[in-house]
């Protein structure tokens, strides 16, 4: 019925005029009242009865020049006091002034209702020439009172001398000239008035004869008017709703409510229409403003620390009636990177699957341009102590708790460099009580941020791969264990991840801080954590030949050590690479000058001497390890009584 009008309120292309029917639930003085209250001030019961049929602009035109020779005083003073009044129902104001969209709003109504229902740093009221001259922007609403109130009495528009200055424009000249620019520049609404009232019929007229054909659409939203009457309003150009103006409030209200987020982000109504509208609903939205783009609305906080009520909206077939009721999230959810639920399985429903899908807070529909919902279950605090007997451990965290299915839970743990998920699963009850099914998984991150708690937490999965005995006291007072029996691979590959963050701790020892950043276990990682170990620590580190070795060697070599050698036939070895070599760990460098290779009992198979001086050595060597050691020392400093082959070109297996 209102939908080309409600269109452009939702756009703020509307400004409003009100008249005296708008109060009439508040009991304000009727024309009526007004008239009686002039009438029984009259002694002659002639004049009374002569007069009881005027018009208000009338009557008060006969009270002022005939009874009271011109004099204003006692028409507004008996007036005026009628308007002390304690309003009965303001629904209709209160609902107005929850309606952010009119910015003008243009009265014939003496009372101050309107302007009661504002707060006063949202409201302006202006009442004569001199106010429109100091417009305040800052206001979001304007309330012109084109007929004046008592708070200027000299102002007031009453008798039928003040309407014709009013209508001559000798009266307030500049609010006339803001009213003929919003009937050019915004449609109008005229709500409260009936043709009865010369009053607006005189103005519609006047300003459309003033703008003829480049005014805007007018619209008056009158309960029961006639035939004639409307045809009337036809002939002026206005269109006719027949309505009351609680109804149209009403449904105005649940349309904003239903478009504003939508609107806000076309660029349809401003941020403070938009931020107005919410926080009359307690919603304190954060926004983000794109000239080119859509506006975005990043999330909505409450106004006054009170919940919010939210709600999702959403229709689909009804082949999904059967995941929804049952939720089961370990048959049909999934696990979706970078969501709000990280590793908590989620039900997704894609654009698909959904017809309708709208996000609503305190009944306001925030976006309703959803392509994809998640639902993931309801996730609780759970306190969790847990103690392991053979390592000296115990710790009490907060874990997050979470449905799976009927009769099966989930507990994920964060324990710093891993996530841990323990599922607990009934399956039937006896005589001896509940029985468990318990199984923990465990899914290592990227990268973690305190060593310390790398350390103590690998603890945890070290004692399970080990088969100890691991408690927590929340869950049952017997130990959980792995059920089948021990893989020692298992169990060797959480010893090495705990022996690479005991090697980081080692390295932020010696240079005396803790590293910024720290990357997860990888192989190349921990190796090169026992290189820098080995260089700080000053200890080599065994390389495994478990075939032995098979390399040889060219030198220069003297007499003595070709007669020592070929009457040993066993030596000990070095080779050195010399040159700084750089070693990358969690974004350090380090720079190692000297590399050492230690060969010892290495048999000589065969000395062989080459034109240009040098020897050809064959060697075996075989023991199942050979040493590395990374120093700051050239191999003469670093083993000065050990018997070398100086000035050694190549090492290498054959």
């Amino acid at each position: 019925m209102f939908d080309r009008l409600i269109k452009l309120v939702r756009e703020e292309k509307v400004s409003l005029f009100i008249g005296a029917g708008f109060s009439i639930e508040a009991k304000a003085p009727s024309v009526s009242m007004l008239c009686e209250n002039i009438l029984a001030q009259l002694d002659d019961e002639q004049l009374r009865e002569k007069h009881k049929n005027d018009s208000l602009p009338d009557l008060a035109e006969f009270f002022v020049e005939d009874i009271c020779c011109g004099s204003r005083n006692s028409l507004i003073d008996s007036i005026q006091n009628l308007f002390y009044f304690e309003p009965a129902k303001m629904d209709d104001h209160q609902a107005l002034a929850r309606i952010p969209h009119f910015h003008n709003i243009f009265t014939t109504n003496y009372d101050t209702l309107l302007e009661d229902s504002y707060e006063k740093k949202d409201c302006q009221v202006i009442r004569k020439d001199i106010d429109c001259t100091y417009i305040d922007k800052s206001k979001p609403v304007r309330i012109f009172k084109i007929h004046g109130d008592f708070v200027n009495q000299d102002f007031v528009v009453i008798t039928a001398n003040d309407f014709k200055k009013f209508f001559k424009r000798k009266y307030n000249p500049l609010m006339w000239n803001v009213v003929k620019n919003d009937f050019l520049t915004t449609h109008i609404l005229f709500i409260g008035y009936s043709l009865s009232d010369n009053n607006i019929i005189h103005i519609i007229r006047n300003i459309s004869k003033t703008v003829k054909k480049n005014k805007k659409d007018m619209f008056l939203i009158a309960p029961g008017l006639g035939e004639r009457k409307h045809e009337q309003l036809r002939e002026m150009g206005v269109h006719y709703y027949d309505a009351k103006a609680k109804d149209f409030l009403n449904l105005l209200t649940e349309e904003l409510k239903k478009n504003i987020g939508r609107d806000f982000r076309h660029h349809k109504v401003s941020t403070e229409t938009f931020s107005r509208f919410c926080r009359f609903h307690n919603i304190d939205p954060v926004v983000c403003l794109h000239q080119e783009t859509e506006n975005q609305i990043l999330k909505v906080q409450s106004t006054n620390g009170a919940d919010l009520h939210h709600e999702i909206k959403m229709t689909m077939d009804a082949k999904y009636k059967e995941i929804l009721e049952k939720m089961d999230f370990e048959k049909n959810g999934i696990i979706v990177k970078n969501s709000a639920s990280l590793n908590i399985p989620s039900i997704r429903f894609t654009s698909k699957e959904l017809k309708e899908c709208s996000y609503v807070v305190n009944g306001v529909v925030i976006c309703d341009e959803i392509s994809e919902i998640l639902i993931s279950p309801e996730v609780k605090d759970f306190s969790m102590t847990i103690r392991i007997p053979s390592r000296n451990f115990m710790e009490k965290v907060i874990a997050k708790a979470y449905k799976l299915k009927e009769n099966k839970v989930a507990i994920d743990l964060d324990c710093h460099t891993y996530k841990s998920v323990i599922t607990l699963e009934v399956k039937g009850k006896d005589y001896l009580g509940t029985h468990l099914d318990v199984n923990f998984n465990f899914t290592f991150k990227d990268s973690y941020t305190n060593n310390n708690e790398a350390i103590k937490w690998m603890d945890l999965l070290c004692a399970f791969s080990s088969n100890e005995d691991v408690f927590i006291k929340e869950l049952s007072d017997i130990p959980f264990k792995r059920n089948s029996n021990v893989d020692k691979n298992y169990m060797a590959y959480f010893n090495k991840i705990k022996e690479y963050y005991e090697n980081v701790k080692q390295i932020e020892m010696n240079i005396g801080k803790c590293l910024a950043t720290y990357n997860q276990y990888t192989e190349e990682a921990y190796r090169i954590s026992r290189i820098i170990v080995s260089y700080y620590n000053h200890l080599p580190i065994s390389i495994n030949t478990p075939n032995g070795l098979d390399f040889s060697i060219e030198a220069k070599l003297s007499a003595d050590f070709v007669k020592h050698a070929d009457k040993e036939k066993n030596i000990s070895i070095v080779s050195s690479e010399e040159g700084k070599k750089s070693f990358k760990l969690n974004e350090w460098v380090f720079e190692i000058p000297y590399i050492h290779n230690i060969f010892k009992s290495c048999v000589i198979r065969n000395v062989e001497k080459k034109d240009d001086g040098y020897m050809k050595i064959d060697l075996r060597y075989s023991l199942t390890f050979y040493l590395k050691l990374y120093s700051d020392k050239p191999v003469d400093d670093e083993f000065p009584d050990l018997k070398i082959l100086e000035e050694c070109k190549d090492l290498k297996s054959i």
